[in-house]
């Protein structure tokens, strides 16, 4: 029996396409996808994939509209990949084809959104084996958008999807399992499909492994191997992932030089975007712990943080601007922190104000007005501050204060 010759039978591939058998074409595209017989070259391969289709292989058309979306070896072309999908699953290609115009038309890519379309042609998709349209369709009943919410169904989908090998949908079970959503909660079988999900190239994965092996969730705990699942993802320059190692790092008493690791991933994930990387950078500037202590250094990370909208970092700048020349900039920033105001770590940021318009503007008023809020975002001090200024004019008003926020007082003692 005659041994495969991949190179002989490019040539008669290309001898059929060439002459108008269409259906040649589509594997002879593959041969140059691979580079079997050849040399490899997904250009080539797209010239004979465009013959095929235009002969009406709409498994051509298929393949051609997918190595367009991705943009695997030639350059990605959204509008072109969602005609060629359509071509295909108009040609009877129902899971590559319909399954990928499907997911266009619902995200609206290359064109028009059209969801009661996507309806129509996700469910087969889906059944003919195409993963991407069983995630999808699971994330519609997720969300709600596209069809009525329910968890039992996006399980279910999600499910298929991700027995399909497909890691984004392992990544949305594990979120189901993990809280419980469609079906029981089993935190060992979320971190068991991040672990899936995280080796099948989805780093974000890896950050949430990470935290479940940190905080031995769903199994042991280890802080070694959640440092490793952190790292990975930050190698894959997710700022969430490098900034936590960072942390993993920091927290690690095993090795003194881990803190000179620690600073390289918090810078990282700050360069990244993640601003608590800036800040703990910042921290470890301030103090000259893990890094030389630079209070300007220290400065302008707090000022990065800031910008990004992390209150802390603004709160952490005006504490290096305060009592010095630049006490108006520490103002500042407390102030912005102060009206950005949610919880206790925003209240300190109106303590720290208050404070300053007290004792260095001399203006009570104002500070009984950040001390209040202060006191209303659950910040003890400030209700005791609002308390103190009000005794001298409002005595009865005080002790209603201080006896409405007793609670808070008692639960900060304890």
């Amino acid at each position: 029996m005659p041994q495969p010759d991949a190179s002989k039978a490019r040539k008669f591939y290309d001898m059929a396409c060439s002459s108008g058998a269409h259906a040649d074409c589509l594997p002879l595209a593959r041969l140059w996808l691979k580079g079997k017989g050849g040399e490899k070259d997904a250009a080539t391969a797209v010239k004979h994939l465009k013959a095929g289709c235009a002969g009406g292989d709409g498994d051509a058309c298929g393949l051609l509209g997918n190595l367009l979306y991705e943009g695997k070896g030639v350059d990605r072309d959204v509008p072109g990949a969602r005609e060629y999908s359509r071509r295909a699953c108009e040609a009877g290609n129902t899971a590559q084809g319909c399954g990928l115009y499907a997911v266009m038309l619902y995200r609206g890519e290359g064109g028009d959104k059209d969801l009661e379309k996507a309806n129509q042609l996700l469910d087969a998709a889906c059944e003919k084996g195409y993963r991407v349209a069983c995630r999808l369709i699971g994330v519609m009943y997720y969300t709600g958008m596209g069809r009525d919410a329910h968890y039992g169904k996006a399980r279910r989908f999600t499910t298929m999807a991700c027995d399909g090998y497909d890691p984004d949908a392992c990544a949305n079970l594990a979120i189901m399992w993990y809280n419980g959503e469609g079906g029981d909660e089993d935190k060992g079988k979320a971190r068991l499909l991040y672990e899936q999900s995280c080796d099948g190239g989805i780093p974000d994965s890896c950050v949430q492994l990470g935290r479940m092996w940190h905080l031995g969730e769903g199994g042991p705990r280890d802080a070694a191997i959640a440092r490793q699942f952190y790292v990975r993802a930050c190698t894959k320059n997710v700022a969430e992932g490098c900034t936590a190692a960072g942390g993993a790092f920091f927290d690690a008493k095993d090795n003194p030089l881990d803190r000179d690791k620690a600073g390289v991933m918090y810078s990282k994930g700050c360069e990244l975007g993640d601003h608590d990387g800036c800040l703990f950078l910042g921290l470890m500037h301030y103090r000259g712990d893990g890094a030389a202590k630079d209070a300007k250094k220290a400065l302008a990370l707090f000022g990065k943080a800031c910008d990004g909208g992390l209150i802390d970092g603004c709160v952490s700048a005006g504490w290096v601007e305060f009592g010095t020349p630049n006490d108006p900039a520490a103002r500042g920033l407390f102030d912005k922190a102060c009206s950005e105001a949610k919880d206790p770590d925003g209240g300190l940021a109106c303590f720290n104000l208050g404070t300053m318009l007290r004792y260095v503007d001399k203006k009570p008023g104002k500070a009984a007005d950040a001390f209040a809020k202060a006191c209303k975002v659950g910040y003890v001090a400030g209700c005791v501050q609002q308390a103190a200024l009000l005794y001298d004019k409002q005595p009865v008003r005080a002790a209603n204060l201080a006896e409405e926020r007793l609670d808070l007082v008692v639960k900060d003692c304890k």
